[in-house]
Parts: structure tokens; C-alpha cells; sequence
């Protein structure tokens, strides 16, 4: 499984990770739902509801990364960059990691 990958790792190991775009992009925002204001989307539609769980499971690949001191890259789409930083778990992350010099 992908926890165990992660833990087989070496220190400075690389993961890419590229978690299924379709739901966040600008393209999508009809059907989604998705915004800013509601970057969970629309939870009555199974690919949504799929999409949050990816990143879910993305996001908690990265705390494992930080675990390990592995060097992560998470690719993220074109039109994508103004709501799917705001799914709360990957958020959370990204508040965890951010820091002020």
C-alpha cells in the first residue's frame, strides 16, 4: 500500500503524487460546485465525494513524508489553484508546514 511506500522511503526519498484532477478545475465548477466558499463541492455526487477522499488520503501521505523526512511534490492543476487548497484537510496540512522567518 501507499502508507507502507512511504515508510520504506530513505531520508531526502522523493514521492510524486498526482491526485485525480477532474473535480477541481475551473472546467468542472458547473457540475462540481465547487468555490471557495464551498470547496467540499457537491457531496450528493459519488466523483465528488471520491475526489475529497483522494485528497484526503494525499494529505495524510504527506504528514507521513514529513514522518520519514521524505521531499514530496503534489501536482496540482491549472485551474485548480483557488479551491483545492481550501479542502480542510489539505488546508490543515499546509498551515502545519507554513511558517514565518
Amino acid at each position: 500500500t501507499a502508507i507502507y511506500l512511504v515508510a520504506c522511503l530513505a531520508p531526502l526519498g522523493l514521492l510524486l503524487l498526482g491526485p485525480d484532477c477532474s473535480s477541481w478545475t475551473l472546467v468542472s465548477r458547473g457540475s462540481s460546485w465547487r468555490s471557495v466558499m464551498n470547496p467540499n463541492g457537491r457531496l450528493g455526487l459519488d466523483w465528488i465525494r471520491n475526489s475529497n477522499l483522494m485528497i484526503s488520503r494525499c494529505t495524510l501521505i504527506l504528514h507521513l513524508c514529513l514522518a520519514v523526512c521524505a521531499i514530496y511534490v503534489m501536482e496540482q492543476p491549472r485551474g485548480s489553484e483557488e479551491v483545492l487548497p481550501r479542502h480542510k484537510r489539505f488546508e490543515a496540512f499546509c498551515n502545519l508546514i507554513s511558517f514565518a522567518a
